[in-house]
């Protein structure tokens, strides 16, 4: 595998003190203390011609780098130019790399034959879930299972667990971010969405607090610490569902209500840790084993319903031109379309960017959808250039929160 570089919460940027040529390899920024330490990668310029440069060492203002990164191309910089850490193809190519990784696949057989001294071996040399593939009546679709719980069964009862899963596969869970252990929290662990308070996404924090850490392979929150309530409306409910929670430590209750064909699920504990939770539809008696979805797939599940940008540093997340003087319009990118047009809140100040900042917030919001971007405007009157690019700016401590939840 290559190297992972530590990210910046939304990407603070300093700028070039001076013009540099295609080849210098040292390079002076107005201010290096907001840039990561090396190594590192960072991005200078904003177009589509940027260029990715890779951070050796930095001795106060002064950058020294391997120019031209993961195939972008060496360039002339002018002075002022942004430099800053974005997140890069390079990030996720390496990511993607080390979530194969953690994952081995077997055959049924291959499975069944493990020790548990065996399955203790792969769980220490980073592998978490086996991909066990299946043949004959149960099926061609594979099944995923934590190599941690793998190790306390034994060669019947993974037999019994691979039919069970088998007969399950077609069974949708119908909980949004339902894994404890990878737990996606965009606006972080009880942040708000717009004004309301959210345990994580989707989940609503209907009372107490809850608490969790961030997992240090970038993959969401974990050690998810419940002391109070929280609760999902189900986007596809039914009248009959039954839910299983599973713990890490401590108890919890689940209930599941159908009232009026609306579904909710909430979840109630005084201080235990969460491990996952299913609503499956009909009556069960037994939970079957709990089958993860991923990370990546719940995230951007979880991306249709809302979306944040901001916190700490100054962020940058989208690109207009203005429309006249008195409106601007911008085109915010979206990994998944969300699931109606949704609303809009900006916490603190938005402005639009180009060489000053006109604040936008109180005549901004959303214009319309379109698959994968979202149509912003601001009007103002007289506050623009007629044709001139602007940049989308959150300053430190503003947020803007696009909703489309429940």
């Amino acid at each position: 595998m290559g190297e992972m570089y530590k990210p910046q919460n939304n990407g603070p940027h300093t700028m070039l003190a001076a013009t540099i040529n295609a080849s210098q390899v040292s390079i002076t920024v107005e201010n290096a203390s907001i840039l990561p330490d090396a190594p590192n990668v960072l991005t200078i310029g904003t177009d589509e011609d940027a260029e990715l440069v890779k951070l050796e060492s930095k001795t106060g203002n002064i950058l020294s780098v391997t120019r031209g990164f993961n195939g972008t191309t060496p360039k002339e910089w002018d002075s002022g130019v942004w430099i800053y850490r974005a997140i890069t193809a390079q990030d996720i190519e390496e990511l993607q790399e080390r979530t194969k990784k953690i994952v081995k696949t077997l055959t049924a057989t291959e499975f069944e034959a493990l020790t548990t001294e065996e399955l203790a071996a792969l769980y220490a040399s980073g592998v978490r879930t086996v991909l066990v593939e299946q043949t004959g009546e149960a099926g061609s679709d594979p099944i995923y299972l934590r190599v941690d719980v793998a190790q306390s069964l034994t060669n019947a009862q993974k037999a019994t667990a691979l039919t069970s899963i088998g007969a399950a596969a077609a069974i949708r869970n119908a909980v949004d971010n339902s894994d404890f252990r990878h737990w996606v929290a965009q606006a972080g662990i009880g942040g708000n969405h717009g004004e309301v308070a959210y345990g994580g996404d989707r989940w609503i924090l209907d009372s107490g607090s809850i608490t969790g850490i961030e997992n240090t392979n970038g993959l969401g929150y974990g050690s998810i610490t419940l002391n109070g309530t929280i609760r999902q409306i189900i986007e596809e409910p039914q009248e009959t569902m039954t839910a299983f929670v599973g713990m890490i430590s401590g108890t919890a209750t689940v209930a599941y209500t159908f009232t009026d064909g609306e579904g909710e699920l909430t979840i109630s504990s005084a201080g235990g840790m969460l491990d996952w939770v299913m609503l499956l539809p009909g009556e069960w008696a037994s939970a079957p084993p709990y089958v993860p979805k991923g990370y990546v797939t719940e995230f951007v599940e979880c991306q249709k319903y809302f979306v944040s940008y901001g916190g700490e540093s100054t962020t940058f997340c989208g690109i207009g031109l203005s429309q006249g003087a008195d409106m601007f319009d911008v085109v915010l990118p979206l990994t998944t379309p969300m699931r109606c047009k949704p609303s809009m809140s900006c916490i603190g100040t938005i402005t639009a960017a180009n060489g000053v900042h006109i604040d936008i917030t109180a005549e901004f919001g959303v214009e319309a959808q379109n698959g994968l971007s979202l149509f912003l405007r601001a009007n103002k009157d007289s506050a623009f250039e007629a044709g001139k690019s602007y940049l989308l700016r959150i300053p430190a401590g503003s947020m803007l929160h696009i909703c489309a939840d429940l």
